[in-house]
């Protein structure tokens, strides 16, 4: 076999395994991406009930706000 060969088929092999780790990089990419969008699907809905939840405590302070100023209201002060 002559040396011209060899060098040849060498260099064959490397562009092989080149092109593999390349097409695995951009598996990875695409994996990372997916994960991604998975996480983020599942934060939305977390992050929507965190968000009710404050809204819900902020409507409960203003109705025990103004059932405690009913309470303390006379019925006198009430306008009919």
């Amino acid at each position: 076999m002559r040396y011209e060969a060899v060098n040849l088929m060498l260099l064959n092999e490397f562009h092989k395994e080149r092109r593999k780790i390349q097409e695995q990089k951009a598996t990875i990419a695409r994996q990372g991406r997916k994960i991604q969008e998975e996480e983020e699907a599942v934060t939305q809905p977390e992050k929507r009930m965190k968000n009710a939840a404050v809204r819900l405590e902020e409507k409960r302070a203003q109705i025990q706000k103004v059932s405690a100023e009913l309470a303390t209201a006379s019925p006198s002060n009430w306008r009919t």
